[in-house]
């Protein structure tokens, strides 16, 4: 569902059939400390408007595979579109949009 520096895709439980982003960090030491920088800032937000890391999916899957050589950081899917998404195609926005993601 996305490419940049790091690859983004969606994936579905198996435990509770939700869809979910799925980003894949390989594991050397830099990515490592990235994908450990954004995973405790996710873990501190607490807003309707913005990605929640859910936190069942939380146990490492390194004790289920440990010779992985990535690290996977998982969040709620937004299927449509982030608010960068929305700035960037649907320039000018109406008013209602506006009061919609900025109350």
């Amino acid at each position: 569902i996305g490419s940049g520096k790091y690859k983004v895709f969606l994936c579905q439980s198996m435990e509770d059939g939700k869809d979910y982003a799925m980003k894949v960090y390989p594991s050397d030491p830099h990515n490592t400390k990235k994908f450990a920088h954004e995973k405790y800032f996710l873990e501190q937000l607490s807003h309707h408007h913005i990605v929640t890391f859910p936190h069942q999916l939380h146990k490492p899957l390194s004790q289920a595979q440990p010779a992985q050589n990535f690290n996977l950081l998982f969040t709620e899917y937004a299927p449509n579109g982030t608010l960068l998404d929305l700035l960037q195609w649907n320039l000018p926005l109406s008013d209602k949009i506006i009061r919609t993601y900025f109350r």
